[in-house]
């Protein structure tokens, strides 16, 4: 786009030459650092926001999602200065990976409405303190780094989340507070999931730095399908330490 033919206050209306607006394309909007302010209100039929369309603009304080919307992809909104709660709307499924992601200063999602989501990632480095999924019942993947790094989450209980099958590589690495309670549904888990350890040296004079990315813990439900789901977590990819699962 031309950054400097772009205003603060960016809005989009629901009607353009006469065509509704049901899609924000790829990269629509990329690098508009011009554009402090979103306001989607009246699109009241768009249905997806694609991808880098909103990446490393400077849009600030809380955004406010239409409705209507179904699908955020990869990157939509990330590196940016989003604050405050993100009220995800009704019909969203799906949330693509790091579609949130880096907006240091988003404390909240409320997923209370998001009965319909399947798909999720998109909060890497964000400053959640607190995920309540309960009411995402058909949820069915949890994408890569999906909450990598935001690392004030201290709780992720999953176990409601009974139609949950797949964890992707790295979604809650570097959460080294954090406590995960998994369903028994789970049949996939990428690699490092919950984190990694590993060793530098920056100095060759001095001793290794030891470093714990790993949740803090993760808990597993008892029966034959936890502990299939348990060697899901302890075997490669995943490779948790056995000695930080609890079973419940």
């Amino acid at each position: 786009c031309d950054k400097n033919a772009l205003p603060e206050l960016l809005i989009i209306p629901d009607v353009i030459k006469g065509e509704k607006i049901t899609s924000i394309g790829s990269k629509a909007f990329e690098n508009c650092e011009t554009i402090k302010e979103l306001d989607l209100a009246q699109c009241k039929e768009l249905i997806n926001i694609g991808e880098r369309s909103f990446y490393k603009c400077s849009i600030e304080g809380k955004l406010i999602l239409p409705d209507s919307l179904k699908k955020i992809e990869n990157s939509a909104f990330s590196d940016n200065k989003i604050e405050g709660e993100l009220i995800l709307p009704s019909e969203i499924i799906k949330i693509g990976e790091k579609a949130f992601g880096y907006n240091k200063k988003l404390e909240k999602v409320d997923f209370s409405k998001a009965k319909n989501l399947t798909s999720l990632a998109g909060f890497n480095s964000t400053g959640l303190a607190s995920i309540d999924l309960s009411e995402c019942t058909e949820l069915q993947e949890i994408g890569e780094s999906a909450f990598l790094a935001s690392r004030n989450i201290e709780i992720f209980d999953l176990s409601q989340n009974k139609k949950l099958t797949t964890i992707g590589k790295d979604a809650f690495s570097i959460l080294d507070r954090c406590i995960v309670t998994l369903p028994d549904s789970i049949t996939e888990i990428g690699k490092n999931a919950f984190g990694h350890t590993f060793y530098t040296r920056p100095n060759p004079m001095k001793p290794s730095i030891f470093h714990d990315y790993r949740c803090k813990q993760v808990r597993i439900p008892n029966g034959v399908e936890g502990d299939r789901v348990y060697y899901l977590v302890v075997g490669a990819p995943c490779s948790y330490s056995a000695a930080h699962i609890s079973r419940y």
